[in-house]
């Protein structure tokens, strides 16, 4: 049994730890304004309209979600600063270093069930960015309706920030990912053919 100390230090505790945080965090930073003005302006019939169409976006299948997605290179994504949202998310490439401080090799190889499980995740944060990206929407709406316009705007300011550029980030991810996925696959039928010219 590992003892205490070490076991909280390792990679995978502080991994949880690390990505726990940079969530709660960047949520707070949205949810808390929209949650202030869904409460002191919002009449409750929409709201819960608002929240009935946010989960039934959130069920959306990720062949429409493939059909969504901004581009299939990495280079559109890289121009739009899409790359730059990666170091401040969880799982990004500031938490990551932290990370390999403790453990130098911490994701350095991906194998190819870690990267289908790492795309299939990717799908279940653009699902939620995507239910929550129509509440903040439909709630800007309300709000240049009620004559609320500066709450329109900064609900709209969130609503890019918070989901918009998250969704791009998990397309741009996936984009990574399959690179990578399709670099694993040739990499396993090159040495297939090495060890089938061995034998001969």
């Amino acid at each position: 049994m590992l003892p205490i100390k070490e076991f909280v230090l390792s990679p995978r505790v502080l991994s949880s730890l690390y990505n726990a945080v940079a969530n709660v965090f960047w949520s707070l930073l949205a949810f808390a304004p929209v949650s202030i003005f869904c409460y002191r302006f919002m009449e409750r019939a929409w709201l819960w309209a608002f929240v009935a169409a946010s989960f039934i976006a959130s069920m959306v299948p990720a062949s429409t979600l493939r059909y969504l997605e901004l581009s299939s290179t990495l280079t559109t994504y890289r121009k739009l600063g899409v790359h730059r949202v990666n170091h401040l998310v969880q799982h990004g490439t500031f938490i990551n270093h932290l990370l390999r401080r403790r453990d130098p090799e911490y994701r350095r190889m991906l194998s190819r069930a870690k990267t289908a499980y790492l795309l299939q995740s990717t799908y279940i944060q653009e699902r939620f960015h995507w239910a929550v990206l129509l509440f903040f929407l439909l709630s800007s709406l309300y709000g240049i309706a009620h004559g609320f316009p500066g709450w329109a705007l900064l609900i709209t300011i969130i609503n890019v920030v918070y989901n918009l550029y998250p969704i791009w980030l998990q397309q741009y991810i996936r984009v990574r990912l399959n690179r990578s996925r399709s670099n694993l696959t040739q990499e396993s039928l090159n040495s297939s053919k090495r060890r089938a010219l061995a034998c001969h």
